[in-house]
């Protein structure tokens, strides 16, 4: 590495002399210019209006000799990558994270809605700094609660934590940002009495889906992904192995739990096993095709089986892979706070 000259170059006499002359370049632009070249071979140059002096940022000696320093150590910044706006990143961050395709799909819409049409994704990576992540976070408490800020930060903490390990920037510009308090919430837990008035208020098909919920403990992706096979009413368990993902622009399709621990023996208390056999009885399951993904990550091969839903979806849509999906959406509004809440006002019934 050396710092260059622009504005002059040698040039060899006919009396075997060495002359400087102007350059192209004569008087135009930044005149220092230092070459070097990165880990992969190739030739990188940055111009300096000054030759000499102690500032990097500025003085062509200085960077020559800050370059030189992390060359040796293996720390040298890709300064060509670091010019890639923070979209750009974030789409390349994304594509190579190991992630179950639900969550690939949260994190692409994190991007999509809260970065990439803001001001913060059109900066440049090396641009970034703690006043522009405060600013983004000032705006975006004013579209999103708290908690869910609080997810969209930690993605974007993520990201700019693996550009510092890709050595695109050199410390991550997310360090001393605060994000708004949490309020805490009062958990609530529907009383015995509330849980039957919500499957008394239903229609008779929904009313197992309230007791596995409530008796076993079972999410709503879980009970509409399951199958007949997985109950067992001799030893009064159900084998939680699935559960049923509805993704955007992909049909309805059985994958693993949530988490790893989310696989699991659940026992079925009395009142879950007579309203799960009752629910047989007047809604026989039927066998239908449905894509199956047999691991959680994102790419994995799915195939289509044959299955023995539990017809716990509304109107029998379980027929149909559409069904499954719209059966899952209900079922998240049946288990939420405000309509159980809603029961022991003798309201729920209105709202079904």
């Amino acid at each position: 590495m050396s710092v260059y000259d622009r504005w002059w170059k040698t040039q060899r006499q006919a009396d075997g002399s060495v002359r400087r002359v102007p350059s192209v370049d004569h008087g135009c632009a930044k005149r220092w210019q230092v070459r070097w070249r990165d880990e992969s071979g190739r030739q990188r140059k940055r111009n300096f209006s000054k030759r000499d002096g102690k500032d990097p940022e500025r003085d062509a000696s200085a960077f020559d000799a800050k370059m030189k320093a992390a060359l040796d150590a293996g720390t040298a910044l890709d300064l060509a990558a670091g010019r890639m706006l923070v979209r750009e990143y974030a789409a390349l961050y994304r594509r190579d994270l190991l992630h179950r395709n639900s969550t690939a799909e949260r994190l692409e819409r994190v991007f999509r809605l809260h970065v990439d049409p803001l001001p913060l994704g059109r900066l440049p990576m090396v641009r970034v700094r703690p006043s522009h992540l405060r600013a983004w976070v000032k705006d975006r408490s004013q579209a999103l609660a708290p908690s869910t800020l609080g997810v969209a930060w930690s993605n974007l903490t993520s990201m700019f934590n693996a550009a510092v390990t890709d050595r695109i920037i050199g410390v991550s510009p997310c360090a001393g940002v605060k994000l708004p308090g949490i309020p805490r919430h009062r958990h609530y837990i529907p009383t015995a009495e509330q849980v039957h008035a919500l499957a008394a208020a239903l229609p008779q098909r929904y009313c197992a889906i309230v007791y596995l919920a409530a008796g076993c403990g079972l999410r709503g992706a879980e009970i509409t992904g399951l199958e007949l096979e997985a109950v067992d009413f001799r030893q009064r368990e159900i084998d939680v192995s699935q559960q049923l993902v509805c993704l955007s622009g992909v049909e309805p399709y059985l994958g693993p739990p949530k988490t790893r621990g989310s696989a699991r023996t659940v026992e079925m208390p009395a009142v879950a096993i007579a309203a799960l056999a009752r629910h047989i009885e007047f809604f026989p399951p039927s066998e239908i095709e449905i894509w199956d993904a047999p691991t959680p990550i994102s790419g994995s091969t799915i195939a289509a089986r044959p299955a023995c839903c539990s017809s716990l979806l509304p109107g029998g849509r379980s027929t149909g892979r559409a069904g499954l999906c719209y059966g899952q959406q209900r079922l998240a509004r049946l288990q939420s706070r405000r309509e159980l809440a809603c029961t022991a006002y003798g309201t729920t019934s209105q709202r079904f």
